[in-house]
């Protein structure tokens, strides 16, 4: 979440928006948004910034920081409890779809599994879809950033985060 986090944010979910009777909006151009229902990080900052002279940016990450860890917490609380685990052997990416209110205070709605890494639909509801391009990025950068975390970086040496202290690998030639 550094300098360079600019995830796609979903103003609300696929299968709450995308909806027949709700794809005049879906399609429609809307201020900030566009069409479809996703901006950036950077431009939800902004924008938020721009409506609320009061906007706390720090504050808010740090209210995101802070669901994130509880939920890490409770979750390796509640899989040592259940099962033998070794913990410098398995990783698990988890998406959380949070929601901010007016008071800017930030709810957390679910955490799963399965944070959209699968390739977007190309159409929704039978017209090409307005976030295609932004889900297609938000996957392939979300496959980079996990590669660069397990210090598969091809090209890039890995001072961190890499797989070499789990086992060791060994290229044969073909003979």
């Amino acid at each position: 979440m550094g300098k360079n986090f600019d995830a796609p944010v979903h103003v609300t979910n696929m299968g709450l928006n995308a909806i027949a009777e709700n794809k005049e909006n879906f399609l429609k151009e809307k201020p900030v948004i566009g069409k479809g229902q996703q901006i950036r990080v950077r431009e939800l900052m902004a924008h938020l910034a721009h409506v609320d002279p009061k906007f706390d940016k720090a504050a808010l990450w740090q209210q995101i920081l802070d669901i994130a860890l509880d939920t890490a917490e409770y979750i390796s609380h509640s899989i040592s409890r259940r099962f033998k685990v070794m913990p410098d052997r398995h990783f698990e990416i988890f998406g959380m779809d949070l929601m901010l209110d007016k008071k800017m205070k930030v709810w957390m709605c679910e955490v799963n599994t399965d944070p959209g890494l699968g390739y977007p639909d190309k159409e929704v509801l039978g017209s090409p879809n307005p976030d295609y391009k932004k889900a297609l990025a938000a996957c392939a950068e979300t496959l980079h950033d996990l590669f660069a975390l397990l210090g598969l970086d091809a090209g890039h040496d890995q001072s961190q985060g890499s797989l070499r202290h789990w086992f060791k690998l060994t290229a044969r030639k073909n003979t």
